[in-house]
Order: structure tokens, then C-alpha cells, then sequence
């Protein structure tokens, strides 16, 4: 493929993401986010999800998503001087609350507030700012590789996230050490909302995603929330 070609490819992945994403939140509070297989094997959802939180990184990957959804800016819900931007408001053509929150832009630098840190507080200062949700999406783009299948545009649901780069040496503790580094966050069993949204699956070795599934586990949300 072509730069130029490659180029346009890579600026229609924001969009492409979008759409997956409104598939995916419609599937979910359609109740459609597992089969039946999956529902009675894990027992993991008592509940229809009528509360979605999606966190992104970048302004880039953000306004495709407001665009697609329709949903107004909220006034600053979080600290004094926090970063972290947000949109938000009730789906007229479903049962769902949705809260958007992208993670802003460092003050600093100008750039981007992108890697676990940024991604763990704002998923942890959304949770205390709008209440538990019932699913939290970490949507973004990323890199993949051919040999397994992966193409440029191709939208993917985690089936688990790890912390790639945090390593603790594991003689210590029988290894526990080492497991805590890596995390491993499994995401719900999801094959019925892969399928009706029409995604692929896979591991997410990217830190962010584990950042943000490390934060759904803290106290602040209330109950344990789901996330991917």
C-alpha cells in the first residue's frame, strides 16, 4: 500500500472506530453482549448495561465519537484544574446513559495526556464524578500485526489487557510479584457483542487499557465495573 493511500486508510480508522463503538454500546444495552452460553457459564451480568463510560486518549479519537453520538460538552464535572474533558447524556434511541471523557491535554507540552497515568485517573475521577457505570470502554487506535490477521482499519475487542512494560522481578512472593506486574485484566466474556458488532478479538498488550481496568477495580465505583 502506499503512503498516500496508507495515509487515507489511517485517517478513516477514528471513523471506522465510531461506528464500531455505537454498534458495540447499542448491542450492549440491547442485552446482546454475551450469548447465551456465555451468560450461563460466567454469571456475569444481572443486569441490562444502561450505564457506558468510554475513555479515550487523544482529541483525534474523541470527536468522532461526539460526532457520532450527538452529545453535548458537560460543564467541568472534575477537579479545579483537571485536564480531563467530557461529554455525555441519554441516548434518545435507547435505554442508555453514555459519558465520553477524553483525558485532555498536558499543560506542559501541548501534546496529548496519553499513557496509564492519564488513563487512570480519568477513568477513576469519571467514576466518582457520574457513578458506577456497567461497562467502560477504552477506545483508541492502535498498532497490530498481519501475520495475525490484523489490517489497517480492522476494529478489535480485548479479550484480556496486560501491562506490557511493568515488570517486577518474580522470585519474590512465588512469582505473585511478577503476575501483579502484568495484571492481566480479562474483559468480560463477550463473544455475543463481538458478533454483533461485527469485531474481531484479541489481546490488548497496550498499558493503557490495563490502566484503565486496574481503575474499575478501585472502591470508588461501588460495585466491580466491567471494562475492555
Amino acid at each position: 500500500m502506499g503512503a498516500t493511500a496508507a495515509s487515507r486508510a489511517a485517517m478513516a480508522v477514528p471513523r471506522a472506530t465510531a461506528l464500531a463503538v455505537s454498534t458495540a454500546a447499542g448491542a450492549a444495552a440491547a442485552g446482546c453482549w454475551m450469548t447465551s452460553t456465555e451468560c450461563l457459564s460466567a454469571n456475569a451480568l444481572q443486569k441490562p448495561v444502561r450505564r457506558v463510560l468510554i475513555i479515550v486518549a487523544m482529541e483525534q479519537e474523541v470527536q468522532p465519537l461526539v460526532k457520532r453520538f450527538g452529545l453535548p460538552s458537560l460543564p467541568q464535572p472534575f477537579l479545579a484544574g483537571s485536564p480531563m474533558v467530557a461529554w455525555g447524556g441519554r441516548l434518545p434511541d435507547r435505554e442508555l446513559e453514555l459519558h465520553i471523557v477524553w483525558c485532555g491535554q498536558d499543560a506542559r507540552y501541548g501534546n496529548n495526556n496519553v499513557g496509564t497515568a492519564a488513563a487512570a485517573v480519568s477513568t477513576y475521577a469519571a467514576c466518582a464524578a457520574f457513578g458506577a457505570p456497567d461497562l467502560v470502554l477504552s477506545v483508541g487506535t492502535a498498532g497490530g500485526f498481519r501475520a495475525h490477521g490484523a489490517e489497517i482499519g480492522d476494529v478489535y475487542l480485548s479479550s484480556k489487557c496486560v501491562f506490557h512494560s511493568r515488570r517486577i522481578p518474580g522470585a519474590a512472593m512465588g512469582g505473585e510479584l511478577e503476575e501483579s506486574g502484568f495484571g492481566h485484566y480479562r474483559s468480560p466474556p463477550l463473544l455475543g457483542l463481538a458478533r454483533a458488532a461485527g469485531l474481531k478479538r484479541g489481546a490488548g498488550v497496550q498499558t493503557r487499557p490495563a490502566a484503565v481496568a486496574w481503575a474499575c477495580t478501585r472502591p470508588v465505583t461501588g460495585s466491580r465495573t466491567h471494562a475492555l
